[in-house]
């Protein structure tokens, strides 16, 4: 399938620095951290690692995969954690996937080479829900995308070929147009833009609002005037809080 993408992938990995670092100082976290540890599964002879947050309460939890963009986990690695500590707190098992790991792919790939190695990526996610499900204290019935920028078309487009996820946070991304055509369902999604974001344009948010009102797919969206590829100030903080709230709504509260 030839997918089409935004244009200046490589400049919405600079940009994204400003967003993630917003994210970092937007905390929400308490003064216990919550535990982490590394773990790694393989996918055929390639070992992804995959970074885990536990929730305090014991007890099986529902689970959010982060999803970073395309500069990938070596510059805003703490940024992630965070929110992976955040989500913890939230009382979600949190799990950040290194799945630049499958393609061996080094931080702010080019449009070419994101394009075709795109598919390999989806394929890793998928291989992450199956990972994250057998997890003992994981509700394997409870399985979200929080996905940024490239992470974000990369969850959205595997959420429309894998059942199992049951709610997606996507931050300044979108679908890619030829994928819309094959999709029949979409789990609930909360729409995160800024509205001067000249690396992934807010016309995605648009696109995407519309095809979810044509299709009656649940979303919600917010999109943030004056900012940019990346949230600061006050914005970056309400988009945090969205996003834990959608997931409260769409992962814990529909389960009661």
């Amino acid at each position: 399938m030839n997918l089409s993408f935004p244009s200046n992938w490589g400049i919405a990995g600079r940009l994204f620095v400003g967003s993630l670092l917003m994210l970092a100082t937007a905390s929400l976290a308490s003064a216990e951290e919550p535990k982490k540890a590394t773990d790694s599964f393989k996918i055929g002879p390639k070992s992804i690692e995959i970074e885990r947050f536990e929730p305090k309460a014991s007890g099986k939890a529902p689970a959010i995969i982060i999803v970073h963009g395309a500069s990938g986990m070596e510059e805003h690695a703490d940024a992630y954690r965070n929110f992976g500590r955040e989500l913890a707190d939230a009382g979600y098992a949190a799990f950040i996937v290194h799945y630049f790991d499958r393609t061996e792919t080094k931080k702010n790939p080019d449009d070419k080479l994101i394009r075709s190695l795109f598919q390999a990526w989806m394929q890793t996610l998928k291989d992450t829900v199956s990972y994250v499900a057998k997890q003992p204290n994981v509700d394997d019935k409870k399985i979200g995308f929080l996905g940024f920028s490239l992470g974000a078309f990369l969850s959205l487009s595997t959420a429309s070929q894998d059942p199992r996820i049951g709610a997606v946070v996507e931050y300044f991304g979108g679908l890619p147009t030829p994928l819309m055509g094959f999709i029949k369902k979409m789990p609930p999604t909360l729409i995160l833009h800024g509205e001067d974001d000249k690396a992934v344009k807010v016309d995605e948010a648009h696109k995407l609002e519309k095809f979810y009102k044509d299709k009656g797919f649940p979303y919600e969206i917010k999109l943030y005037a004056g900012q940019g590829h990346g949230f600061t100030g006050d914005d970056a903080k309400d988009a945090t809080k969205r996003a834990i709230t959608f997931f409260d709504k769409n992962l814990k509260e529909a389960a009661k």
